[in-house]
């Protein structure tokens, strides 16, 4: 393939990855077990139930909501799909940084060659 070629595609995935790095949600399911371990450890339990699954099964409604706003207040960087497309990210960059040089030093080396 082309090198040109090859670095417009690289670019053109590094854009799409970007974009998909500045919209990434969270999927509140995602922090279910943390936001119910919290709801555990911070209430009692109530004729032997944990509050989670109290909460869950009488108002799943509230739940839902406080389970959202529970996965907001997480933090985005320890999320891993986040992790890999920052490391997508990166490496898309080195890739095209290295294929950049490869360009350049082909066009000096043919300007080289043509002055000969």
């Amino acid at each position: 393939m082309n090198k040109k070629v090859e670095l417009e595609n690289l670019n053109l995935v590094l854009s799409i990855i970007e974009e998909s790095v500045k919209s990434f949600e969270v999927d509140p399911y995602d922090y279910e077990d943390s936001f119910c371990q919290m709801l555990d450890e911070t209430n009692e339990i109530c004729m032997g139930f944990d509050p989670s699954t109290i909460l869950k099964q009488c108002d799943s409604t509230a739940y839902r909501c406080m389970l959202i706003d529970f996965s907001k207040n997480q933090d985005i960087t320890d999320n891993q799909d986040y992790k890999d497309l920052k490391a997508d990210v990166s490496t898309l960059q080195e890739q095209i940084e290295d294929l950049e040089k490869e360009i350049e030093e082909g066009e000096y080396n043919a300007n080289i060659n043509n002055s000969n």
